[in-house]
């Protein structure tokens, strides 16, 4: 057995968390449609966090879309 004596909190720039929010909106935005898994392992995230983070995107207005039911993610614009 093991004994966790302290535990550390990797804590990101927010400059650097700010430049990946907009490649993910910049991959999004050009591609159009993109699978989720693909989009996760395209930035290192879990698909349930990719599917949040698209959530939070479009409660911010920020992203406008649909996700169907084979786990694809549609950008529409205006």
């Amino acid at each position: 057995m093991f004994v966790v004596e302290s535990e550390g909190v990797l804590e990101e720039d927010p400059v650097e968390e700010e430049n990946k929010l907009a490649q993910f909106l910049d991959y999004i935005t050009t591609h159009k449609v993109v699978m989720l898994e693909d989009l996760a392992n395209e930035f290192g995230m879990m698909t349930k966090d990719v599917v949040d983070r698209i959530k939070r995107l479009e409660e911010q207005g920020r992203l406008l879309g649909v996700v169907d039911e084979r786990g694809k993610y549609i950008h529409v614009t205006e």
